[in-house]
């Protein structure tokens, strides 16, 4: 058979590998920075490190009276296999975000696997490991993380909880071997990038935020999950305050994916909220 066609492993409708190598993403599209004619957020791309190709995109609200800003960074979702920060879902999505918040936005366009697997790039649960390693390593003086907001994030674990206990055998061992996939060299399941409250995590006491949001959604898989890092983090060492928002009725990532819902105006009216207090 032609290994250039001969499937080494499929998670259709995310991403293909085949036995040559040659990667094939679906859902992917690009859409060039400008500045949005309904919002007037204006956003331009920028080279962080031209040896690796790493590069954000910046977002600017569209502003009558110029003053300092919060700064949002942001780490598009894509099961660590797809997006970018060119992708029309995060780029629409902040384009509204900042125009509502009046904040500076950078999205990082971080790299992704199986080119780059774990722990080169990350997911939805980047935000987490970011302000743990910030915490951990510090930043320049002056310089002050507010806050860290998670929506619909990937955590896990080898024991299942809640609906995960529900999921059928066969379930269970294509998302471990998913997580192998993105991350060959990990522990497995109970790995720190997976489960942050695992025996060998680094503890979430060093967190370098006071305040998270935690945004799940009733009909996402990861919804469990998410609602269990949450009830870690607020009786672990960490001491800030944690919330949780819950969206009734909606599945994973259905604020870009349905941007003008009545749960998408709710949920942004939280995140708007707390990236304003």
């Amino acid at each position: 058979m032609d290994p250039d066609k001969e499937i080494h492993f499929d998670f259709f409708p995310v991403i293909r590998v085949y036995k040559s190598g040659r990667v094939e993403r679906f859902l992917t599209q690009i859409i060039p920075a400008s500045t949005d004619p309904s919002t007037g957020v204006t956003s331009k791309d920028v080279v962080i490190d031209s040896s690796t190709g790493l590069w954000v995109r910046l977002y600017l609200p569209k502003l009558e009276n110029p003053s300092k800003l919060p700064v949002v960074v942001y780490y598009h979702g894509g099961a660590f296999m797809i997006g970018s920060a060119a992708d029309p879902l995060s780029h629409n999505f902040l384009n509204w975000l900042v125009a509502e918040s009046k904040i500076i936005a950078v999205s990082v366009n971080y790299r992704l696997a199986p080119e780059f697997p774990l722990p080169i790039g990350a997911g939805g649960n980047m935000a987490h490991t970011v302000a743990l390693r910030v915490g951990l390593d510090k930043l320049e003086p002056g310089v002050v993380v507010k806050g860290m907001v998670i929506i619909h994030p990937y955590f896990s674990g080898e024991e299942r909880i809640a609906s995960e206990v529900r999921r059928s055998d066969a379930e269970w061992v294509k998302t471990k071997e998913v997580w192998h996939f993105v991350y060959p060299g990990t522990s497995g399941m109970d790995d720190p990038a997976s489960n942050p409250f695992s025996e060998g995590a680094p503890s979430v006491k060093n967190l370098v935020c006071k305040r998270v949001l935690v945004c799940v959604a009733e009909h996402d898989s990861l919804r469990d999950r998410g609602v269990w890092y949450y009830e870690n983090l607020k009786e672990s060492e960490w001491d800030g305050e944690a919330e949780l928002f819950d969206s009734a009725g909606e599945g994973h990532a259905f604020h870009v994916m349905k941007p003008t819902c009545k749960k998408t105006a709710e949920l942004m009216e939280q995140v708007i909220a707390f990236l304003k207090n």
